[in-house]
């Protein structure tokens, strides 16, 4: 994994990186499904009435560290919730931005950009 001292200094040179995490277990990848209402909701705030569960998209799950990742797509975004080895959830949105899952997921783990 790149250490946060090497991301790129602009969120576009990102896409030049090549990143890949392990999967979460079966049992772990399946929570992904806890997850929809709260998001939802989240989502709702952040983009409005318009949004619905429906648009949301399961992409992967993945494993940075000792965070525990899952991430969905919808119109042009990512959503993504992450979970810390003491169980604290976070829900972040962001646009793709050319980015492959992976690559935002490592953005989001060093809280960059």
């Amino acid at each position: 994994m790149l250490p946060l001292d090497e991301m790129p200094e602009y969120r576009e040179d990102l896409a030049n990186v090549s990143v890949t995490f392990p999967s979460l277990d079966d049992k772990e990848t399946a929570r992904q499904s806890e997850f929809i209402k709260e998001l939802s909701e989240y989502l709702s705030m952040e983009e409005g009435e318009g949004f619905s569960p429906a648009d949301l998209q399961f992409l992967r799950s993945a494993q940075v560290e000792d965070t525990k990742y899952w991430i969905w797509s919808y119109d042009e975004s990512y959503a993504m919730v992450s979970e810390d080895s003491k169980g604290g959830q976070c829900q972040t949105c962001n646009f793709q931005d050319g980015l492959t899952p992976e690559q935002a997921i490592l953005a989001d783990y060093h809280a960059c950009y």
